[in-house]
This record gives C-alpha cells, sequence and structure tokens, in this order.
C-alpha cells in the first residue's frame, strides 16, 4: 500500500505561524509550507466554499494547498482525503502522483 507518512503541513501564508501549526508541524517532525490566496485560488478543487473565498481571498484552504503542495513536490497529486472538518479543523490530504 505504500508509504502512508505526513511529509509536511501545507496552508495559506498568513496561517502558517499560527501556534496550532506550530505545535503540529512540531509533533510530526515536518516542514509547513504555506502559499499565497492568490496561488490558492488558481487550483480547481471539488469543494470550494463560498465563506472562504470571502474571508481568505480564496475559495479553497485545505484541498488547494494539499494539492499545491504535491504539485511543488513532484509535479502532481490527487486528494485521498477531501476538505473534512474534525473538532472545527478543517483538513484535506493529498498523495503525490510521482
Amino acid at each position: 500500500m505504500g508509504d502512508r507518512r505526513i511529509r509536511l503541513i501545507a496552508t495559506v501564508d498568513r496561517r502558517a505561524v499560527e501556534l496550532g501549526f506550530q505545535q503540529a508541524a512540531d509533533e510530526l517532525q515536518v516542514p509547513i509550507v504555506a502559499f499565497t490566496p492568490d496561488e490558492l485560488a488558481a487550483v480547481e478543487v471539488p469543494n470550494p466554499a463560498e465563506r472562504t473565498a470571502i474571508a481568505l481571498a480564496t475559495p479553497s484552504v485545505a484541498e488547494a494547498a494539499a494539492l499545491l503542495a504535491c504539485e511543488s513536490v513532484c509535479g502532481g497529486g490527487h486528494l485521498v482525503i477531501t476538505k473534512t472538518v474534525i473538532e472545527g479543523v478543517t483538513i484535506a490530504a493529498a498523495t503525490r502522483d510521482c
């Protein structure tokens, strides 16, 4: 089934400095990769949100960041977990296609 480790945390630039992201990255021993709202807005995702678009100037953070992270590492990837809210935290996960 392959290596299913979390290799990095990806988010919008203004959130990357938040304590929760920093603590998660420290606990998982992975880097945080941050993207601008413009970079995220350019990614087509299955679950865009108007509320996110209004608040952050991009219709997706979790799904778009996951996909962009794969793109930056090896040129592509696909979602294995679409946008999911767990205890008030929105997550998504992607795997590399390389």
